[in-house]
């Protein structure tokens, strides 16, 4: 059963990281013409990247509960 835990733990580190990678890719879209006003900047980077960063940080607080769920029960069957 451990291992079962600690594959939810792995999972929820993995869905860290793509959610990550959606958060950067948008702040990286956002702010890559630097001599634009920000106004501009933000309004060409478009619905879908925003709903995707959206997504990423969705993914990102999950993965976070999944991880530290995963790990916590992990640490309690190997103590108990």
């Amino acid at each position: 059963m451990t291992l079962a835990f600690a594959a939810v733990a792995l999972v929820g580190l993995a869905m860290v990281g793509v959610g990550s990678s959606f958060v950067v890719g948008f702040l990286r879209r956002s702010r890559r013409d630097a001599t634009r006003p920000p106004p501009l900047r933000r309004a060409d980077v478009g619905a879908a990247w925003t709903q995707r960063a959206v997504l990423g940080a969705l993914l990102v607080t999950l993965g976070f509960f999944l991880a530290v769920l995963g790990s916590l029960l992990v640490f309690t069957r190997s103590v108990g």
